[in-house]
């Protein structure tokens, strides 16, 4: 591989990476698209791989500006030629993607803020302190939030000067604000089956062993005076709180099917903290 090669592919995406890209120019066979990951690099996505029906008029399915989540096909190392694929990403692919992609520029963000305090460039706080937070937090912001909520002491593991802890604390609780979404769901759960209340103990219990998997969400499923039962649902994460809450009450919707028993929900959003 040469020197160029060598150059180019260490700026272009892998086979089958997920990118967040922009339209750029629309044309009869196609699209082009700038990734926002990869500065200088443009991709090119078939028509065919625009949406997974058949198009008439591939200006119904994308626009100049649109952003997308794309799913990359082939990537051409001696030319820089990436071809990518639009149909190919489902909705929670989508989701995690623009998540995870907002999250990102948000920490490059904070990481220009720590370089302008302490004189130094973005890419030199990123080679002193990008080790340390992915190796304790998996990534860059995940580290930033933890400092957020638990100040120097989120930092306390990390080989970084002290003068460098004490403005990393400074700037990222005055740019990340935790809030929590809390839900609570009220179930009414009745059966008149003789051992009915193990039927019920039965239902509940099938959601907390489902909910106890997800490790962003914090839970108490806890009776509130028969037969009605308080799910709490909390979390940093909105999306979080919301798809455990469909997982709980179909769960114990489909417990009761099977159960006999009566069923009803009633739901609320507290507010955050």
């Amino acid at each position: 591989m040469s020197e160029e090669e060598i150059e180019l592919d260490q700026n272009l995406p892998q086979k089958n990476e997920l990118v967040v890209a922009t339209i750029s120019k629309i044309v009869g066979h196609g699209v082009y698209a700038k990734l926002l990951e990869y500065p200088g690099v443009d991709a090119y996505c078939h028509i065919s791989e625009v949406a997974p029906t058949w198009i008439r008029n591939i200006r119904n399915h994308v626009r100049i500006d649109q952003q997308v989540v794309a799913k990359v096909m082939r990537v051409d190392k001696s030319t820089g030629q990436v071809d990518i694929s639009i149909k190919r990403v489902s909705d929670q692919q989508k989701k995690e993607k623009i998540r995870e992609y907002r999250l990102t520029m948000s920490a490059k963000a904070i990481v220009r803020l720590i370089a302008e305090r302490v004189g130094k460039t973005p890419e030199e706080i990123e080679e002193i302190i990008v080790p340390g937070f992915k190796a304790h937090y998996y990534t860059l912001y995940a580290g930033f939030e933890a400092v957020a909520t638990d100040g120097e002491l989120a930092l306390e593991n990390l080989n970084l000067p002290d003068d460098l802890k004490q403005v990393i604390v400074e700037i990222a609780t005055a740019s990340i604000k935790i809030s929590i979404a809390e839900h609570e769901v009220i179930i009414g759960l009745r059966s008149f089956a003789p051992d009915g209340v193990f039927r019920i103990k039965e239902a509940l219990m099938a959601a907390e062993e489902e909910l106890a998997k997800i490790t962003d969400i914090e839970f108490e499923l806890i009776s509130v005076g028969a037969p009605k039962y308080r799910l709490y649902l909390a979390s940093k994460y909105y999306e979080e709180v919301e798809d455990a809450k469909r997982l709980a009450k179909d769960i114990i919707q489909k417990k009761a099917e099977q159960l006999e028993l009566d069923v009803a929900f009633t739901e609320r959003e507290l507010h955050k903290k």
